[in-house]
């Protein structure tokens, strides 16, 4: 609605973000801002998540890397994938990798 967001649906139900990203050059930028944003509202960042593209760009040699480096949140990368199967993997690594115990 013009007053309220997903962010703050997620204040109001106290439940963690994934920040997710296309890999590529502008990602650096966008995401630490993303990060920054989330913070000062309060929100806990559990991952990012850098999407591979078809068309990738050098960038995506040192984006996971420089952002590991400066976010407190772990950085994972999820694959460029052509096939429900493929997704339904890669999908299941994310979780995995980012799912906390009761």
């Amino acid at each position: 609605d013009d007053a309220r967001d997903i962010a703050d649906l997620c204040v109001a139900l106290a439940i963690p973000l994934l920040l997710v990203a296309r890999d590529g050059l502008g990602v650096l930028s966008h995401t630490l801002t993303a990060h920054e944003a989330a913070a000062a509202r309060g929100l806990e960042v559990l991952a990012v998540i850098l999407v591979d593209a078809p068309d990738a760009d050098p960038s995506i040699v040192s984006n996971l890397d420089i952002l590991d480096r400066r976010l407190p949140c772990p950085v994972l990368r999820f694959p460029w994938v052509s096939s429900e199967a493929q997704l339904a993997a890669a999908g299941e690594a994310i979780l995995t990798r980012t799912r906390r115990d009761p």
